[in-house]
């Protein structure tokens, strides 16, 4: 009787289901791998996410058309060459320093926002595939094609997005930010780059406006062609 009982067991368990390689393939067929910009919007909406200067902007309603944000990324751990040293440690020390430059100007500044992407991953956090600079590019793209909800339910975006890398600051107290893309950023210039004496052009710092959204989402999805 036990003898009966034992098989009786085992052969109950052998009618269960069980997943196998195949039903784990069958589960993913014509399931489409989501894009990294879609990646990126779905992870900007999520307030978890990013860390925002002035939460109020986010609360009630602006009308302004011409809603500006400047953001940097931060994500912890060493660089990937020892002169890299810590970038992460940069994170705190970036929006200390530059909230004292928005509180400086903020009240002339109504339609600027200051916010920081952040991550708990030392790796790029949208496709790891890739190294963590080109977040910077995919981000900006992300910012600029995303509406927004505020907490009223009334929908935003932002017409120009500029990042600046975080071992970056302002230094001068009372820039403003919006006089200058202003008096820069004519009609006719949707992206403006900093000169670098190494690569031509930097990428520490980028002022892009909407209208260079499909410019950015080329660059960044051509480039692996380019530089693998």
């Amino acid at each position: 009787a036990h003898n009966a009982n034992a098989s009786l067991r085992v052969e109950n368990k052998s009618k269960i289901a069980k997943p196998t390689e195949i039903t784990k393939l069958k589960s993913f067929v014509g399931v489409p791998e989501i894009p990294d910009h879609e990646k990126a919007k779905r992870y900007i909406l999520n307030r978890n996410n990013v860390r925002y200067m002035n939460p109020e902007l986010l609360k009630t309603g602006n009308h302004d058309a011409n809603k500006i944000l400047l953001f940097s990324f931060c994500i912890p751990g060493k660089g990937a060459e020892v002169k890299h040293g810590n970038p992460g440690l940069l994170c705190s020390a970036w929006w200390e320093t530059m909230k004292v430059w928005y509180e400086n100007v903020e009240s002339d500044m109504k339609n600027v926002q200051v916010a920081l992407v952040h991550s708990n991953k030392n790796y790029n956090f949208i496709d790891k595939r890739r190294s963590p600079h080109w977040l910077k590019i995919i981000l900006l793209y992300a910012f600029l094609e995303t509406d927004f909800k505020n907490d009223n339910g009334e929908k935003f975006s932002y017409s120009t997005v500029v990042f600046i890398d975080s071992d970056s600051v302002v230094r001068l107290p009372r820039w403003n930010i919006a006089k200058y893309i202003n008096e820069t950023m004519f009609s006719h210039v949707k992206l403006l780059l900093s000169q670098d004496a190494s690569d031509f052009v930097s990428t520490g710092e980028i002022f892009a406006k909407r209208l260079i959204a499909p410019f950015l989402l080329d660059w960044y999805t051509r480039a692996p062609e380019f530089y693998g």
